[in-house]
């Protein structure tokens, strides 16, 4: 059964790489001007950017936001967990493995 099912978890990840890729392949060439106004100041770049390369630095900065995110909230839980006293872990005192 685990074999099984890692073939099918690897068409599914070779097929959304493939879809991925028809994807860039066909929208390179598409760009946009990117702009950002405040009413007060507004900043605008000097070339149009491709479509694809936004949706990667927008998926890519979503990715690391939120692995910052899950890190500080595990480093938390960890310290948290620390302080307890040894036997509110389901552990008996001395026990050090």
């Amino acid at each position: 059964m685990g074999s099984r099912l890692t073939w099918v978890v690897l068409v599914l990840v070779l097929v959304l790489c493939g879809l991925g890729a028809m994807f860039i392949v066909q929208n390179m060439s598409r760009t946009t001007q990117l702009s950002f106004d405040l009413y007060f100041v507004a900043w605008q770049l000097q070339r149009p950017i491709p479509v694809p390369a936004l949706i990667g630095v927008c998926f890519g900065s979503g990715l690391l936001a939120g692995v910052v995110g899950m890190g500080i909230r595990n480093m938390r839980k960890g310290r948290k967990a620390s302080s307890l006293p040894a036997g509110a872990m389901g552990r008996e005192p001395g026990d050090d493995w």
